[in-house]
């Protein structure tokens, strides 16, 4: 837990860095740990740990949308398990279960042909699409988010876009859809554009920009919870 070890935050700060593919932006355990402060701090958000997980950082967020306008860049989350068991008194107990862990921050990756059952082919299909950003982040121990799609759809039947792809700019349509009703933010070049609630949103574009989707899930107690972050659509 956060306050058994010291207040510890490992963050990435060199970002003199270059030539790296992507970054992760959501991670489990770390935004989960971050609101620990006590032992009943620990209990209350591990009662309600599917409810109570923090999105992606806004800093984090910012940071990404900044690279984004130089470049593409890909995200993607992960669930960080790491199971790790703390001792009180003479109890010992494993507060978050990789059972549980693996079921919750996922990356879902779009790939262009089903994947064969073949090791190496599979293989390089899957790092293909992780390489072009065709994926996108969702905590699944929230809801599922199996079947959300994200892509931008030309003007006169010239094709689509799909998430991490790009092109030069011309008219279209952006085109969002969700398993489940949620709250749909498009952000274009870091900043808020255009939202809507059910379980899509589609929405014509007259001028290109850096585009990406957040979805909120609303919780009965809980309120609008984050639920599914994409990479970007790049219409320069």
């Amino acid at each position: 837990m956060h306050f058994l070890q010291n207040n510890v935050a490992y963050t990435w700060n060199d970002w003199s860095v270059r030539d790296y593919t992507g970054i992760c932006i959501w991670n489990f355990s770390s935004r989960w740990k971050e609101n620990v402060k006590s032992f009943w701090h620990g209990i209350f958000h591990l009662a309600f740990k599917k409810h109570t997980l923090k999105g992606p950082s806004q800093k984090t967020l910012a940071t990404w949308d900044r690279l984004c306008s130089e470049r593409r860049v890909v995200a993607i989350g992960g669930s960080d398990a790491h199971a790790s068991s703390i001792k009180i008194g003479f109890i010992k107990l494993k507060p978050l279960s990789y059972r549980y862990l693996l079921g919750t921050i996922t990356t879902h990756i779009l790939t262009p042909s089903p994947l064969s059952g073949v090791f190496i082919t599979d293989k390089e299909i899957i790092y293909a699409s992780l390489r072009e950003g065709n994926c996108f982040i969702a905590h699944d121990g929230l809801c599922s988010a199996k079947g959300f799609r994200f892509y931008f759809s030309r003007e006169k039947n010239k094709g689509r876009l799909e998430m991490g792809q790009g092109s030069k700019f011309s008219p279209g349509e952006l085109v969002i859809k969700l398993p489940k009703y949620g709250l749909t933010r498009i952000i274009k070049d870091g900043s808020l554009f255009k939202r809507g609630y059910g379980s899509g949103l589609s929405i014509k574009i007259h001028e290109g920009g850096v585009y990406r989707v957040e979805v909120l899930r609303k919780t009965p107690i809980f309120g609008w919870r984050p639920w599914i972050f994409s990479n970007p659509i790049y219409l320069r």
